[in-house]
């Protein structure tokens, strides 16, 4: 990645509100996704970048766990169990190399996103 659009990015992270943020993480998500499939799905699998991309989206959920509050209440407590769920999900598509388990977790970060981009104003849905 060229110094410039490296520099954009973090300047785009960096002055990013809490609910952009978030909604960046899902995409994160979201992309890590699209490239698994894409990977997997080719006559010869591309198993190095599929297993990069899972994990990386892994990362992602596994931050978004760490940074709940969970004394907020039960929609915290929501999040979590589904962030749990989609861990384990993209935890099994890894140790498979397979496309299924990480299907769900995409529908669920896709409405998540669009959700979370309604609340925070400004950002299209996908």
């Amino acid at each position: 990645m060229n110094a410039a659009l490296e520099t954009y990015r973090q300047s785009s992270i960096d002055t990013a509100s809490p609910g952009r943020l978030i909604v960046m993480l899902y995409d994160g998500v979201i992309a890590s996704i699209d490239k698994v499939e894409a990977a997997l799905s080719t006559q010869r699998p591309d198993l190095a970048t599929a297993h990069s991309e899972l994990t990386r989206a892994q990362a992602i959920i596994s931050e978004l766990l760490q940074t709940l509050d969970m004394s907020v209440g039960p929609v915290a407590i929501s999040l979590a169990s589904l962030y749990e769920f989609c861990h384990r999900q993209l935890v099994q598509a890894n140790v498979e190399k397979s496309i299924e388990p990480t299907r769900a977790v995409r529908d669920i970060f896709a409405d998540l996103r669009d959700a979370w981009a309604t609340i925070s104003g400004g950002v299209d849905p996908l």
